[in-house]
């Protein structure tokens, strides 16, 4: 399998399963992509062409499983795919109300174009394969700017478990749905401030700052040390 520089990872998965998928999902993509990892959180994503049209990106809310997904995977990556420079995408989690359109009027550029797209969905048919790969490259080139040549990847065959997995991972959402904190909306504020060194940009300081970001309604504020306290660094 060819190997890309940089990469956009589509999760579809309930937001309550990805902590019992997330590692064999990094574990495949790190045989793919080499340096950049983007992950775009789009739970429930049917990319089979229900009703033969493009399937668009949609707002998710800023729900307690939300952090959690984002917590186990910056955790997870650093040791499933410590190499990878692994940044969660928060453009389509609204800060505030949100408006009739979706979170994405024009391709958002990123720091490094993807050259292949990747997702955990698998196809309810193998001969769906070629058509969900094409609407999974015209999903990321709606949302991202995208190299022109942008290769897409289904992981959902190579996942340890297959279809049966995704079962028992159906069966824990129901459990989740049942029990009292599934789907809370996380408690937000109109200012949200952070500090530290930051000289040495890992998972944990990624976790702090998605985190912050999905608290933060109004204004997120970042105080960096530098001089004198980053001395003993």
């Amino acid at each position: 399998m060819s190997m890309f520089s940089t990469g956009v990872l589509v999760l579809t998965a309930p937001l309550h399963t990805l902590p019992l998928r997330i590692t064999p999902v990094l574990s495949s993509v790190a045989r793919v992509v080499q340096h950049t990892l983007y992950v775009h959180l789009h739970p429930g994503l049917n990319l089979s062409g229900g009703g033969g049209a493009q399937p668009r990106p949609v707002f998710i809310q800023p729900v307690a499983d939300l952090s959690t997904a984002i917590s186990r995977l910056y955790s997870n990556a650093a040791d499933v795919c410590g190499h990878l420079d692994v940044r969660v995408l928060l453009g389509n989690v609204p800060a505030g109300a949100t408006g009739a359109g979706g979170p994405f009027p024009a391709p958002q550029p990123l720091s490094r174009a993807p050259e292949v797209v990747l997702t955990d969905y698998v196809p309810g048919d193998p001969e769906q394969s070629s058509m969900v790969s094409r609407y999974l490259r015209g999903y990321a080139g709606h949302c991202y700017v995208c190299s022109p040549t942008l290769a897409s990847v289904l992981l959902g065959p190579q996942l340890e478990g297959g279809p049966q997995a995704a079962g028992k991972e159906e069966e824990v959402v129901e459990e989740k749905r049942q029990g009292p904190d599934g789907g809370l909306t996380l408690e937000a504020y109109s200012d949200v401030v952070v500090g530290g060194t930051f000289d040495r940009l890992h998972g944990a300081h990624k976790t702090l700052l998605n985190i912050s970001c999905l608290l933060a309604k109004r204004r997120f504020v970042i105080g960096v040390c530098d001089q004198e306290m980053l001395k003993s660094q």
